[in-house]
């Protein structure tokens, strides 16, 4: 589970990093972070005959939605305090 948690996180940050937009990048880097992992842990993990008992299923699927938009959202706004801060 760990790699594809790795590359959920990677691919979170490089989205995020791409968008001008604020709302845009959040939206679209935890939207990309749910889809992810609810492939990962539905189908990939099970692919290779992984067996993940559901209540690890259901909890990479929607709270993960849930933190990553919330994580986002603080991210923007540490951006916009520390960036007030800088330029002090």
């Amino acid at each position: 589970m760990i790699p594809f948690i790795i590359v959920c996180n990677f691919l979170y940050v490089g989205l995020y990093s791409s968008q001008k937009s604020a709302m845009i990048r959040i939206l679209l880097a935890a939207v990309m972070k749910y889809f992810w992992l609810s492939i990962s842990v539905k189908y990939i993990l099970k692919g290779f005959g992984i067996k993940i008992p559901e209540p690890v299923v259901q909890a990479f699927i929607l709270p993960q939605l849930f933190t990553a938009t919330l994580g986002g959202a603080i991210v923007f706004l540490l951006e916009g305090y520390f960036s007030n801060v800088k330029s002090r």
